[in-house]
């Protein structure tokens, strides 16, 4: 009895899905494994989209210390010294995330 009852459990529905969900975390982890082995290259690391903010926000950072400082004109935040401040704030947070992100084993 017992072993017709785990014979017609692993055909459920349910079963197939929870043994699909732990074939594809072993997938995943087999795959991240390689990606350690292999730091030179082959393996793409989803870094992009994060480095990109961090890039952007080292940009918006470095304008806002401009138009702070009163050398880049034509908005409100020309010459007025608390967007100054802000923009160093901004542009260094973004460059502690952009080294953040570019440290080895991450």
């Amino acid at each position: 009895m017992g072993d017709e009852f785990i014979a017609e459990s692993l055909d459920s529905p349910l079963a197939k899905h929870f043994l699909t969900i732990l074939s594809e975390g072993k997938k995943y982890q087999e795959a991240s494994e390689r990606c350690e082995d292999n730091q030179q290259g082959g393996c793409v690391e989803m870094k992009l989209l994060p480095t990109i903010v961090a890039g952007l926000a080292v940009v918006i950072g470095i304008v806002w210390i401009l138009q702070g400082a009163g050398l880049l004109g034509g908005s409100f935040m020309t010459g007025r010294t608390e967007w100054f401040w802000i923009g160093i704030v901004t542009a260094l947070a973004g460059c502690v995330a952009f080294l953040w992100l570019r440290r080895p084993g991450r």
